[in-house]
Protein backbone atom coordinates (compact mmCIF):
# COMPACT_ATOMS: atom_id res chain seq x y z
CA UNK A 1 0.00 0.00 0.00
CA UNK A 2 1.27 3.22 -1.28
CA UNK A 3 0.80 6.42 1.52
CA UNK A 4 -1.24 8.79 0.78
CA UNK A 5 -1.92 12.72 1.59
CA UNK A 6 -4.38 13.72 4.98
CA UNK A 7 -5.78 16.70 4.24
CA UNK A 8 -5.12 18.99 7.18
CA UNK A 9 -8.28 19.75 8.93
CA UNK A 10 -8.50 21.88 12.01
CA UNK A 11 -8.50 18.62 13.39
CA UNK A 12 -5.63 17.55 12.27
CA UNK A 13 -4.32 21.25 12.99
CA UNK A 14 -4.81 20.24 16.02
CA UNK A 15 -3.47 17.34 17.02
CA UNK A 16 0.17 18.05 15.05
CA UNK A 17 0.12 21.11 17.46
CA UNK A 18 -0.02 19.01 20.44
CA UNK A 19 2.67 16.84 19.32
CA UNK A 20 4.67 19.32 18.42
CA UNK A 21 3.87 21.34 21.56
CA UNK A 22 2.53 24.13 19.85
CA UNK A 23 0.10 25.55 22.86
CA UNK A 24 2.39 28.64 23.85
CA UNK A 25 2.72 29.68 20.57
CA UNK A 26 -0.33 28.98 19.30
CA UNK A 27 -3.17 28.05 21.68
CA UNK A 28 -5.85 26.99 18.72
CA UNK A 29 -3.56 25.36 16.52
CA UNK A 30 -6.08 25.52 13.29
CA UNK A 31 -5.68 24.65 9.79
CA UNK A 32 -4.94 28.08 8.64
CA UNK A 33 -1.96 28.17 11.18
CA UNK A 34 -0.71 25.11 9.91
CA UNK A 35 -0.72 25.83 5.81
CA UNK A 36 1.61 29.16 7.02
CA UNK A 37 3.59 27.78 9.39
CA UNK A 38 4.54 24.93 7.24
CA UNK A 39 4.38 26.15 3.61
CA UNK A 40 6.30 23.46 2.10
CA UNK A 41 4.81 20.21 4.14
CA UNK A 42 2.67 17.92 3.73
CA UNK A 43 1.05 15.42 6.34
CA UNK A 44 1.28 11.74 4.76
CA UNK A 45 -0.83 8.30 6.13
CA UNK A 46 1.78 5.57 5.60
CA UNK A 47 0.40 1.86 6.66
CA UNK A 48 1.13 -0.26 9.49
CA UNK A 49 5.05 -1.86 8.66
CA UNK A 50 5.87 0.34 6.15
CA UNK A 51 9.38 1.57 5.88
CA UNK A 52 10.00 4.94 5.77
CA UNK A 53 13.74 5.12 6.34
CA UNK A 54 16.92 2.70 6.25
CA UNK A 55 20.23 3.16 8.51
CA UNK A 56 22.61 5.17 6.11
CA UNK A 57 19.99 7.01 3.61
CA UNK A 58 20.71 10.29 3.02
CA UNK A 59 17.38 13.13 4.53
CA UNK A 60 16.12 15.86 4.36
CA UNK A 61 13.08 15.17 5.83
CA UNK A 62 11.40 15.58 9.83
CA UNK A 63 9.08 12.77 10.71
CA UNK A 64 6.50 12.70 13.13
CA UNK A 65 5.07 9.45 14.01
CA UNK A 66 1.82 9.44 16.00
Amino acid sequence: MDPFTISIDDETAGTLGKVLRLEGFFPEFTALHAGKVFPHSALWFFPKDHRLIEQGDPGEEVFIII
